[in-house]
């Protein structure tokens, strides 16, 4: 676990701050710009600020440390949702996030990305292409956010050709910026189910694949259900769903949300196991 200490403040240029996660009291009096897309209807009050950090004295420093700290002393949310390396002044900063929160989706509207939160942020890299990442970080050369295990990661822009195309996803990718919740949820059960999975980017785009597998091929509704289809698959064997005793559950398990977290009730971690045995290829073949 690595706290915010002064060295990694002073080595960045601007923070932001997510208002819905930390007390007013605790920032209101510094000098924020709030970051408020113009495309889309939204409450200001609502969105991320941002924060010069260029210049601060050691005592201002120690200050906001302090403040830090009575915060993440009782929140499992950072202070400072990301901290940013750019050389452009607070206004450029400013509009050029304001403007990437808003995404054209593939029917020709308007949605909000949540760039700014370290749960969608810690994937964007391997769901967007280089070409789009750097349409996104615009002049920030640097992200740095804290993941879930409260150490500091960071993504570093990719030097390109000028690019010239406007930021558009795909429908592929829309779909997967949708499952964001979901698939943060499923690491968090896998996390806590099962000790010495790497949560890394791998295993967060097969666990999105996934969960659009558990609905494109198995019409599981559920929230709760593709969940626990994604994690067996992680977790037991990822062949586990072509067991004839898993089949016949997912054969009558899409009639209703809940059905198929209800078919597998029964099923306690000696029996999935054993089913895994089952599916595993032989060691050796015999003549």
């Amino acid at each position: 676990m690595a706290d915010l200490h002064h060295r990694l403040l002073q080595a960045h240029d601007y923070a932001i701050l997510n208002p819905l996660q930390v007390d007013a009291d605790l920032w209101s009096d510094l000098p924020f710009t709030p970051l408020v897309p113009a495309r889309v209807e939204v409450r200001p009050e609502l969105m991320p600020r941002l924060f010069p950090l260029r210049g601060f004295s050691d005592t201002a420093c120690a200050n906001l440390l302090e403040r830090v700290q009575r915060h993440e002393k009782y929140s499992r949310h950072p202070f400072f949702s990301a901290l940013l390396v750019t050389d452009a002044d607070t206004s450029a900063v400013a509009a050029h996030l304001s403007n990437r929160l808003v995404i054209q989706t593939p029917d020709g509207g308007n949605a909000l990305l949540r760039h700014f939160d370290p749960r969608v942020f810690r994937h964007l890299a391997w769901l967007l292409t280089d070409t789009q990442m750097t349409l996104l970080m615009g002049r920030i050369a640097r992200w740095t956010w804290r993941d879930t295990a409260r150490d500091w990661q960071q993504y570093e822009r990719i030097e390109m050709p000028s690019v010239l195309s406007g930021f558009r996803v795909t429908p592929e990718q829309w779909d997967s910026l949708q499952r964001l919740g979901m698939l943060n949820k499923t690491l968090q059960q896998i996390e806590r189910s099962a000790a010495g999975f790497v949560l890394d980017d791998g295993l967060a785009k097969r666990i999105d694949a996934l969960l659009r597998e558990a609905w494109q091929r198995h019409r599981l509704t559920g929230e709760a259900d593709r969940r626990l289809y994604a994690a067996q698959a992680v977790i037991i064997h990822q062949n586990i769903h072509r067991h004839p005793q898993i089949v016949q559950r997912l054969d009558r398990a899409h009639e209703h949300p809940g059905g198929y977290v209800g078919a597998c009730r029964d099923l306690d971690q000696t029996t999935l196991r054993q089913f895994a045995t089952e599916l595993a290829p032989p060691s050796r073949m015999l003549a």
